[in-house]
């Protein structure tokens, strides 16, 4: 009888071990797992995608190979034939898309990226030609400018003249008092750019003195008032419609 007692006893501590053992093999596989699961969170995603088309904003038409950037920045992308583009893994947050062409005016749009979500961004552009009429330069055009403590002189584009290939119009100014001459001046539009160049004979030279495109408030270089040596900075103060002999033209003040 004590020999069969003491088996049956041996057999259940033998089961007992079995037992302890597998629940210390469970609670260490358990304890490795929560411990990978907590050193390999999952990452949550934060980026998406800004995508839209770039128009002409006088025709609507798509503008093919326009550059565009943002900021802050991501990528410069290009537009495809059909005006389209795409920037993507873009980090959620406010941006502001900027797009640029030849011969057109730059222009931008803001935006707000959310994660996994497409944010459309269409921009239309200016072409520099709507700004052609700040600077007009045809044979008979005519300026008077007066000098509030009397006297000032007069501005008439009188013929075009071609110089190193490039033509130019000639102006003569005069004394409005006198009529005397006071000199000549040579100067030419650039339509794809909406700049104002003026050639120096003396020094063989042209410079910008007028960039047509510039707002109300904008800054840019020019040599406009000063020496043909010396660069300075012009200030777009206004801009407004003035009727001038009979035609409603727009003013720039500078």
């Amino acid at each position: 009888m004590k020999c069969g007692q003491q088996g049956k006893n041996d057999m259940l501590i033998k089961k007992l071990s079995v037992a302890f053992l597998l629940i210390i093999a469970i609670t260490h596989c358990s304890t490795e797992t929560e411990q990978k699961s907590s050193s390999n969170p999952v990452t949550p995603i934060t980026q998406g995608t800004i995508k839209g088309t770039v128009y002409d904003a006088d025709t609507s038409i798509p503008l093919s190979y326009s550059i565009v950037t943002t900021l802050p920045g991501t990528e410069k992308v290009y537009t495809n034939l059909n005006g389209e583009f795409i920037i993507e893994n873009v980090e959620e947050g406010s941006y502001t898309v900027y797009a640029f062409k030849e011969g057109y005016d730059n222009d931008s749009v803001k935006v707000v990226v959310k994660p996994e979500e497409t944010t459309t961004a269409d921009i239309y552009l200016l072409s520099f030609s709507n700004y052609l009429d700040y600077y007009p330069l045809d044979i008979g055009d005519y300026w008077e400018y007066q000098n509030p403590e009397g006297g000032g002189k007069s501005i008439e584009v009188v013929s075009d003249t071609l110089i190193y290939n490039k033509l130019y119009k000639v102006i003569i100014e005069k004394d409005l008092t006198t009529r005397n001459i006071l000199g000549f001046r040579y100067e030419r539009v650039d339509t794809f750019y909406a700049l104002v160049y003026r050639y120096y004979p003396e020094e063989q030279f042209e410079l910008v003195i007028d960039s047509m495109a510039a707002k109300e408030g904008q800054m840019f270089s020019s040599n406009m008032f000063v020496q043909p040596y010396v660069v300075c900075t012009s200030l777009c103060l206004s801009i407004e419609e003035r009727n001038i002999f009979g035609t409603v033209r727009k003013v720039r003040t500078l």
